[in-house]
C-alpha cells in the first residue's frame, strides 16, 4: 500500500522518515485530514488564561455578551451595583471573564458589576489597580455567541436564576450558531436546571406563556415533554391558558357566595347576580 493511502486510512506504519511523511502528506485536504474540532480544542489551549488588566482597558458590549436584561449601557442593573466606597480584595477578586477580539479589544463577558466597582474605587484611590481575568480569545475560535453562552452558564449553573431566563440560554446553545463543544459541563440535578431545560424545547412563543405567567413552568414542560411541533405546542397552550382562566373566574365566583360583598362596595351588583343565581339553583335542586 502507498504512504499516501496509509495515511488518509489513519495508518503511518509505512512512514519510515521525515521525507516520506512530506511527501506523502503532499497534495492532501489537511482541512479533512484534521477536523475543525480538534483544530479548535488545539487552539483553545491558549484560552482559559488567567490575565491581569487595567480595567479602563476592558469595553462593555452588554447587548452582546448578556442574556440579562435592565441594565444601563455598560451591563449594570441597580439591583447588582456594588453599594461600597473601596474594593475589598476578599469579596471582589475572583477573575470575570472576558473575550479577546482578533482586533486585540477587550470585552467583558460576565462580571460587569466587578469591573464597574473596580473602575470606581481605582477613580477614587480605593481601587485594585489592576483585576484578574479569564480570556477567551475569538483568534482561539471562541466568537461572540460563544461567549455569551459561556457567561450565561457560569450564572444559571447553580439553578437559582430565573427558569424562562435560563431556559433561553439552553435554546441558544441548541441553536447552531453555538460552538457546543465549547461550552462547559453544566452538573444538571441542580436548582431548576432540568425544569429549564425541557422549557428550552418550547417554541419561543409557548415560553412566552410561562414567562408572561400565563402557564405555570410545571405544566408547559409537560407539553415540551410530548409536543415537538411548534405550532401544536402553542395551541395546546392556549388551551391550557383558557382553562385555567375559566377555573379561575369559576373560583372568584364561588368566593363571592360564599364571602358576599358588602353593599357599599363597587362590585355589589355581581354579589346580587351570584346570590340569586344560587337561589335558583338551590330550588332546582341544584348547587353552584
Amino acid at each position: 500500500m502507498a504512504v499516501a493511502e496509509d495515511i488518509r486510512g489513519g495508518t503511518f506504519h509505512n512512514v519510515i522518515d521525515a521525507e516520506q511523511a512530506w511527501k506523502a502528506l503532499s497534495g492532501l485536504d489537511v482541512e479533512k485530514l484534521v477536523p475543525s474540532v480538534i483544530k479548535k480544542f488545539e487552539a483553545s489551549s491558549h484560552s482559559g488564561q488567567i490575565v491581569y488588566f487595567d480595567p479602563e482597558s476592558i469595553k462593555t458590549d452588554p447587548a452582546t455578551y448578556q442574556f440579562r436584561s435592565g441594565g444601563d449601557k455598560n451591563g449594570v442593573t441597580n439591583k447588582g451595583r456594588y453599594q461600597v466606597k473601596q474594593w475589598d480584595p476578599i469579596l471582589h477578586s475572583n477573575p470575570i471573564l472576558v473575550h479577546e477580539r482578533l482586533d486585540g479589544s477587550v470585552f467583558v463577558a460576565d462580571g460587569h458589576h466587578r469591573l464597574d466597582l473596580a473602575k470606581r474605587t481605582n477613580a477614587t484611590g480605593a481601587g485594585p489597580g489592576k483585576i484578574s481575568a479569564i480570556v477567551l480569545r475569538e483568534a482561539d475560535g471562541y466568537t461572540p455567541e460563544d461567549v455569551r453562552v459561556i457567561a450565561a452558564y457560569k450564572n444559571i449553573q447553580h439553578g437559582r436564576a430565573d427558569v424562562v431566563d435560563t431556559a433561553k440560554v439552553f435554546k441558544e446553545a441548541a441553536s447552531g450558531r453555538v460552538n457546543t463543544e465549547l461550552l462547559p459541563q453544566l452538573q444538571m440535578d441542580k436548582g431548576n436546571l432540568t425544569l429549564s431545560y425541557r422549557l428550552s424545547k418550547l417554541s419561543d412563543n409557548a415560553l412566552a406563556q410561562v414567562a408572561n405567567g400565563n402557564v405555570p413552568a410545571d405544566i408547559a414542560a409537560r407539553v415540551a415533554d410530548k409536543v415537538t411541533d411548534p405550532a401544536r405546542q402553542e395551541a395546546i397552550m392556549g388551551h391550557i391558558q383558557k382553562a385555567l382562566r375559566d377555573a379561575n373566574e369559576v373560583h372568584y365566583a364561588v368566593m363571592h357566595v360564599e364571602y358576599p360583598v358588602k353593599p357599599e362596595t363597587p362590585t355589589q351588583g355581581f354579589a346580587e347576580k351570584i346570590n340569586r343565581e344560587r337561589a335558583k339553583s338551590v330550588s332546582r335542586g341544584t348547587a353552584i
